[in-house]
């Protein structure tokens, strides 16, 4: 039993490694290597009338945002290319370190004149994302597991991110809706960075959670926890887009288990074109999805004459059913 959580060990634990030293600008916002999204003082730098000295210490962060990623991909890259694969793209998403990430998903300021009108939007817009937290946090409390075996904490397991990433339509909403608080154009991005933000932290920590899960258990399959436990454990690696090398390691083991019907065929197609377009450039099954010339289409496809029968084999249904289940229109051109 113990070469076997060895082995299982092998193939998910990684060694954590430390992001560069922070900008002295950043000292007082980092407590604990993390820090709060609703403090974007920091900022000031970003806007044309902030002083020369303030531009120079924005300007310092987004080096040291630039240095976080080159690090952690170079990092990702050599973890890739001990697995095997050769030349890993990672063009597709950002890789970085988490107190990183975290100043990375700062608001786009596109709405924004000044630094006093950005600041009036982060004031109004902190406490709709702080009930938004508490509610949330609230929800996990009363809905949380009520035993404690591994079934039932998969099941809730992504229940908070899951809130987060569904709040994301709420800024994306073009006209008002009845029942729903209607936000500002300056909100909306402002909301927007928080929410990836928290989403952010709380897919790393599932991630570290999974990681522990596997070890000690294996996959989740079927058999061990039920066919709705199994898929939420997908879920979760799924989301694990800042780890792609673990993603790739759940892959592997997803692929016996999918033939012996022990995991979702869906699901490991879906698993299989998330990591390998992104070390790869190239997907399968047609399962992520673009915006061009106003309609979606699929991104880059290793086989595009084998891709209807691909997605056949695993389950899925025809592509152009697919972009139908999409809610949003793609803008035009």
């Amino acid at each position: 039993m113990k070469i076997v959580a060895l082995a299982i060990c092998a193939l998910v634990c990684l060694t954590a490694s430390s992001p560069p030293k922070p900008p002295p600008i950043l000292d007082r916002y980092i407590h604990s290597d993390d820090f709060s999204i609703s403090d974007l003082e920091w900022m000031r730098g970003a806007f044309p009338e902030a002083s020369q000295s303030e531009k120079i210490e924005y300007n310092s962060v987004d080096d040291w945002l630039k240095e976080c990623s080159v690090a952690a991909r170079a990092e990702i890259s050599n973890d890739l290319q001990a697995m095997g694969i050769e030349n890993p793209k990672l063009d597709l998403t950002s890789h970085s370190y988490p107190i990183c990430d975290q100043f990375a998903s700062k608001p786009m300021l596109g709405a924004f004149a000044n630094f006093e009108d950005f600041s009036k939007a982060v004031a109004s817009t902190r406490p709709i994302f702080q009930t938004l937290v508490a509610t949330t946090d609230l929800a996990e409390m009363i809905a949380g597991p009520t035993t404690t075996s591994l079934a039932d904490e998969l099941m809730h397991r992504p229940m908070s991110e899951q809130i987060y990433r569904n709040a994301i339509s709420w800024t994306q909403l073009s006209k008002p809706v009845e029942g729903i608080p209607t936000l500002t154009a300056q909100q909306k991005p402002v909301l927007l960075a928080m929410l990836i933000s928290e989403i952010r932290k709380r897919d790393r920590a599932n991630t570290a959670w999974m990681k522990q899960i596997i070890s000690l258990h294996g996959w989740p399959t079927f058999s061990l926890v039920g066919e709705d436990a199994s898929r939420k454990a997908w879920l979760i690696v799924q989301h694990a887009d800042h780890d792609p090398v673990f993603q790739l390691k759940v892959l592997r083991l997803m692929e016996p288990l999918a033939r012996q019907n022990e995991v979702s065929p869906k699901d490991y197609a879906y698993l299989y074109d998330r990591v390998i377009l992104k070390i790869s450039g190239m997907q399968r099954y047609a399962t992520q999805v673009t915006c061009a010339a106003g309609k979606r289409i699929p991104m880059p496809l290793a086989d595009e004459e084998k891709m209807p029968d691909y997605r056949r084999s695993a389950g899925l249904e025809p592509f152009e059913e697919y972009l139908n289940q999409f809610p949003y229109s793609c803008p035009p051109d």
